[in-house]
């Protein structure tokens, strides 16, 4: 388990509460799953649903325009021009654990910097820009293995993975992972699960740092998606997950941490990955 960061003796984060209250009403419970499948199923199946897709772009007015004709970059083209969102995981599918590995490894700490006011504490920088500079990002690990699951955590500072449960079985993941999409869980060798703890960041930013953390798991996600990518690795970007339920699972306190996304990872028959 993290250790409380904030504690007893720093700064108040009186705005914590509302965050909470707020971020509550985000996320999804088993009461209100059919709902929400019903609402998104008909919006996008529906004609005016699909126009309203199809024109989700600013068109302004502008007094010159220049069409950028320029070539990227080969080390980035597969990576951009490859990722996907796949729906079709397989077992029977090529797939190199280490490019997990190696995609977590970005993620790990590569500067360290000491702190003005006492040169006994050090900072630790990661490679991913942080809204903030205070990481309140932390990342698990749920490892497909034959008939269930373990849950790891990826320590940045010491570049580690550290088992918290093994042996989850595949029906809980299923059950509390896999709305609208129970094959995921049969399919895909794993799932990297990104968590905010608000207080890292609400406590200098008040308000301003619940932004400023999605932000960051935004950024962590993209870097993950792209680098997995390029490595040959199919992903998918979930939301569908029962919050509470995940977040239970990595026995989060509910004050404090909540699970924000869901990338599910593996090897695809997909024609497209």
């Amino acid at each position: 388990m993290i250790k409380k960061y904030i504690t007893p003796t720093s700064f108040e984060t009186s705005e914590l509460n509302d965050i909470m209250d707020f971020h509550n009403q985000t996320k999804l419970y088993p009461i209100s799953s059919m709902e929400t499948a019903l609402k998104t199923g008909c919006y996008t199946d529906s004609k005016r649903g699909s126009e309203e897709l199809s024109k989700n772009y600013h068109v302004m007015p502008s007094k010159h325009t220049e069409v950028i004709d320029i070539k990227i970059p080969k080390n980035f083209v597969k990576a951009i021009n490859k990722r996907r969102s796949s729906y079709q995981f397989s077992q029977k599918a090529p797939f190199d654990r280490t490019s997990i590995l190696k995609a977590l490894k970005t993620c790990a700490i590569n500067k360290k910097v000491r702190s003005l006011v006492d040169h006994n504490i050090v900072f630790y920088k990661r490679p991913y820009p942080s809204p903030g500079a205070l990481y309140p990002s932390e990342i698990y690990i749920l490892e497909h293995n034959d008939t269930s699951y373990n849950l790891k955590h990826f320590n940045a500072i010491q570049s580690t993975l550290h088992t918290l449960i093994e042996k989850i079985p595949i029906s809980e993941i299923s059950h509390c992972c896999c709305m609208g999409n129970n094959l995921l869980a049969h399919n895909a060798q794993g799932a990297i699960l990104i968590s905010s703890v608000w207080e890292r960041t609400v406590v200098k930013y008040g308000f301003s740092g619940y932004r400023l953390a999605l932000i960051e798991i935004g950024i962590i996600a993209q870097q993950l998606t792209l680098i997995l990518t390029d490595l040959g690795v199919s992903t998918l970007h979930w939301t569908s997950f029962y919050d509470d339920k995940v977040s239970s699972l990595i026995k989060a306190d509910f004050k404090t941490e909540s699970i924000c996304h869901m990338i599910w990872y593996g090897g695809s028959l997909d024609k497209e990955n």
